[in-house]
């Protein structure tokens, strides 16, 4: 895909053509394409899928504003209504939930252990799977501290083990992990007065949720919260976790 732009510099103006690059390999369109169409409502059906699908994950790699989409997308108001409808009516998270798939299928063992953390100061809590792949986010206002959210959040996933860092070190989400019958693997906070042991060596396979939120953080509507409605930041976190259900 290309798109035309002037360039204007002392002795003239010249016209060239700048890549816009796709990121969906024909095997990955290939799983998402079904999944569009189960999910397909009454109403007119919107042209060209896949040129859509594109538009929005170039507009969330690069972070700039709807206006200064490529004219190879097409309009750039008729890709923005058509998103945020999507985003209103849930379909990037069905379509996140539907790529959340068992690896084990293609021959990976994803283990019995899950991991939990945060982003920098955005409010994306997610949690992942031994392999990095992630089970399910939650997005809160960024001021909002770690723990408010564990608990519902780890509630959501079924796990014999929980490896989360020191924010995380609190009683009554303790607590509910025992109920559940999940390892902590989580340090004490320097606050406790007596410190409650982990798997050190375990523990260092927290790393992959770092991993996970680096290749998230590739994305700049990602990594820099832009968007004005907590529904659409979420419609990106979604876009996100999808991708990386795409890689395996």
């Amino acid at each position: 895909m290309h798109t035309a732009r002037d360039f204007h510099r002392g002795d003239g103006v010249f016209h060239v053509k700048a890549m816009a690059r796709v990121q969906l390999r024909d095997e990955q369109w290939a799983k998402i394409e079904p999944l569009l169409e189960s999910q397909r409502g009454a109403g007119r059906r919107g042209s060209n899928d896949r040129n859509f699908i594109e538009a929005v994950l170039w507009w969330r790699r690069t972070g700039v504003p709807w206006r200064d989409l490529p004219e190879e997308f097409g309009p750039w108001k008729t890709v923005f209504n058509r998103f945020d409808r999507w985003s209103k009516r849930g379909k990037r998270l069905r379509l996140f939930e539907a790529l959340r798939i068992d690896p084990g299928k293609k021959g990976r063992c994803r283990g019995d252990w899950s991991v939990a953390w945060r982003s920098d100061h955005e409010g994306a809590h997610v949690i992942v799977d031994a392999l990095g792949l992630p089970l399910t986010f939650e997005i809160t206002e960024g001021q909002r501290n770690d723990i408010v959210p564990a608990k519902g959040l780890v509630a959501r996933v079924s796990s014999r083990c929980l490896l989360a860092d020191k924010a995380y070190d609190a009683r009554d989400f303790r607590a509910s992990l025992d109920e559940r019958g999940c390892e902590q693997v989580i340090p004490s906070n320097r606050s406790r007065s007596e410190r409650r042991p982990y798997d050190k060596e375990l523990y260092k396979a927290r790393s992959e949720i770092e991993c996970t939120f680096n290749l998230l953080k590739q994305a700049r509507r990602f990594a820099t919260r832009y968007e004005k409605t907590l529904r659409n930041y979420a419609a990106v976190v979604a876009i996100g976790c999808a991708m990386l259900w795409l890689r395996i």
